[in-house]
């Protein structure tokens, strides 16, 4: 439906003289041909990805796993992996690679939490397939830990805003009218996260014609929202064709502990 932007994303960092192959597993056939194969894992493809992981293994090609997954649980991950990398892997890539080449990769390749300064817009021009939705991200973090959540987790407890700067260079660059939004919590929380939502959504000399399925519980309730940004929302949802998803905080609840108890079963069954 949509293209995996953590791969395009994290392609704009490696260096210049590296080729760069993007293989979207969902449409495509898995090459053989690689010196090096990285994955970005979640935990419902955990154990597609560590079966994959030793196809590689057999033709003696490394495998660096990287994503939610890995992040959370290293310790398991690095069974199936020659690295694992945790947490934001925008900058690991000309250390990891150094040591590629020597042939000394670290098991574990940590690094502290991306602060969007002097981004890269993501590689889309190596992906091959028509998707039928663009995607975009403008922040990491969210502040509320739920306890059926990874978010805090995986991205810390605080808003990490990409500059509304960045964000319309990237918009320029993407051919598409219809874009899935893919923060997790994109209005945020509190006055300046608001302001910015209303900075972000003001109209830009760039032809949107769909913002798709935002999700974002903090909308459960127009009326717990600054009346400001209430007023302007209301006027965007009315003259966009916008799609969004809205749960009750009651729904998001239960919805999450169901999934969080789906999970831990399957971690339990497949030993993940």
């Amino acid at each position: 439906m949509f293209p995996p932007l953590s791969l395009t994303t994290l392609a704009a960092y490696i260096p210049d003289r590296y080729k760069i192959k993007i293989i979207d597993n969902n449409l495509e056939k898995l090459s053989k041909e690689a010196d090096l194969v990285a994955m970005s894992v979640n935990t419902y493809t955990a154990k597609q990805a560590y079966d994959i992981s030793l196809e590689y293994a057999k033709n003696d090609i490394p495998v660096i796993l990287g994503g939610n997954h890995p992040t959370i649980v290293p310790d398991g991950a690095i069974n199936h992996a020659n690295s694992v990398v945790i947490g934001d892997g925008q900058l690991i890539w000309k250390n990891l690679l150094s040591d590629f080449e020597s042939g000394n990769l670290n098991k574990f390749y940590r690094f502290s939490q991306f602060k969007f300064e002097n981004t890269k817009p993501p590689r889309r021009d190596l992906l091959k397939n028509t998707y039928f939705l663009e995607s975009i991200e403008t922040l990491r973090g969210c502040p509320f830990n739920c306890d059926f959540c990874s978010v805090t987790r995986f991205h810390g407890g605080k808003y990490r805003f990409k500059p509304l700067s960045d964000i319309e260079r990237e918009l320029e660059t993407i051919k598409k009218h219809s874009i899935f939004i893919v923060d997790d919590n994109l209005i945020g929380f509190g006055k300046e996260a608001e302001e910015r939502a209303i900075e972000l959504f003001k109209p830009k000399n760039i032809s949107i014609d769909d913002l798709a399925e935002v999700y974002n519980d903090l909308i459960t309730s127009l009326n717990n929202i600054d009346s400001s940004f209430r007023k302007f929302f209301k006027s965007f949802l009315n003259s966009h064709f916008f799609k969004v998803s809205i749960f009750t905080i009651a729904e998001s609840i239960i919805a999450g502990r169901i999934f969080e108890r789906v999970i831990r079963d399957a971690i339990q069954k497949n030993s993940y």
